[in-house]
């Protein structure tokens, strides 16, 4: 499996739009955490290939709680392959 984190999947720009075109494309199985929140249109285009995950991070308060559950998805899912959009994911 693959997991996607990007910042935010609530958004409809650049990385949101190629990461819908890829897991459209993909037949893969995949699983997509979004840091902040996820649109309901950006869950439903991809709702065949890919589970989508907020961790609703959108405040400093709340970030140590997002880190933990991130860490515990990674666990849970023993993804093969972690691949960041933009440069917030990659720092977290």
């Amino acid at each position: 499996m693959i997991m996607h984190v990007i910042t935010n999947f609530a958004d409809i720009g650049g990385a949101e739009t190629m990461l819908v075109r890829l897991l459209q494309s993909s037949g893969e199985k995949a699983l997509v955490v979004s840091l902040k929140d996820v649109s309901e249109r950006n869950q439903r285009l991809v709702s065949e290939n890919a589970e989508c995950i907020a961790l609703e991070m959108n405040s400093w308060t709340r970030y140590a709680g997002a880190g933990i559950r991130l860490t515990r998805l990674i666990e849970r899912n023993k993804p093969t392959i972690i691949v960041c959009w933009m440069y917030h994911a990659m720092v977290a």
